[in-house]
């Protein structure tokens, strides 16, 4: 069994590895500590040269991107498992069967597997994508 250390966020701050709090923007969870522009208003101010400027801009541009590409892979990994934990109680079935199932239904009806878990989870009744893998005809 797999135990996820505690995390404690207390306002706005959130620990970094080092524990010194940083602040967040009032935007809320998932905002961007810094931009782009910020960047190259703050290393200009301290007398950067302009590859420095350019090559930064770049680091955090990419940095925002990949950060946005790992909340969405987040948010859906949690779509997913509660899925998983409702098929797995509707139909007493081991976590791993029910991603079996979960993951055959998206493949058999051509659904996005984020799309029919959320539609899993969100719904009293079962998906007939789920519907159709589990009794085959």
């Amino acid at each position: 069994m797999t135990v996820w250390p505690e995390r404690r966020y207390t306002g706005t701050q959130v620990r970094s590895r080092a524990h010194e709090p940083r602040r967040l923007r009032p935007e809320g969870h998932g905002a961007a500590l810094a931009t782009p522009g910020e960047v190259e208003r703050v290393l200009s101010q301290n007398g950067s040269t302009d590859d420095q400027l350019e090559r930064v801009t770049q680091v955090v541009r990419v940095l925002l991107e990949k950060n946005e590409q790992l909340e969405t892979a987040l948010e859906s990994r949690i779509s997913i498992e509660q899925a998983k934990g409702v098929l797995a109680e509707r139909y007493s079935l081991e976590m791993k069967e029910a991603f079996e199932l979960l993951r055959s239904a998206a493949r058999s009806t051509r659904r996005n597997l984020h799309d029919l878990a959320a539609e899993v989870a969100s719904s009293r009744t079962t998906p007939v994508a789920i519907e159709q893998v589990r009794s085959p005809r």
